[in-house]
């Protein structure tokens, strides 16, 4: 009985700062900034696995209906979804058919890698690859 205070304590602090945190975010939202205000969504990049062309594609521009998405292979319908069950394709401008896999560009070389790799794994940068193994050209 002589700790039901301190416990008392503990959950009136709790609550107040729930209280407090929850007064904050409904009604001082902070305004943005001007310079990010106007700013473009990130591009969505693509590579063909035909021809090797990659492709930036502005969110605002790319017509979800022209996305061709097809089931990752060996994915598994039941358990918990940890990654998306599908590859997604787009036109490729150079081949005119639909193998342009979407993947993103490395930070630090540039380069665009495949998010899931055609046959399901997860892609890489390659020259990161190559670097965590020791493998450097030069």
């Amino acid at each position: 009985m002589k700790g039901n205070g301190f416990k008392i304590a503990i959950i009136g602090a709790c609550l107040l700062l729930a209280g407090f945190l929850f007064y904050r975010n409904l009604f001082g939202a902070p305004e943005v900034p001007e310079e990010f205000r106007n700013q473009t969504h990130a591009a969505l990049w693509f590579k063909c696995t035909k021809c090797g062309e990659e492709v930036s594609i502005n969110p605002e521009q790319l017509d979800p209906s022209k996305i061709n998405e097809v089931p990752l292979p060996g994915e598994n319908m039941s358990g918990i979804r940890t990654a998306p069950r599908t590859l997604q394709y787009v036109e490729c401008p150079t081949c005119k058919t639909m193998t342009a896999l979407s993947g993103n560009q490395c930070g630090k070389h540039k380069l665009v890698f495949y998010s899931f790799n055609p046959d399901g794994t997860r892609g890489k940068c390659q020259k990161c690859v190559d670097e965590a193994e020791g493998r450097t050209e030069g």
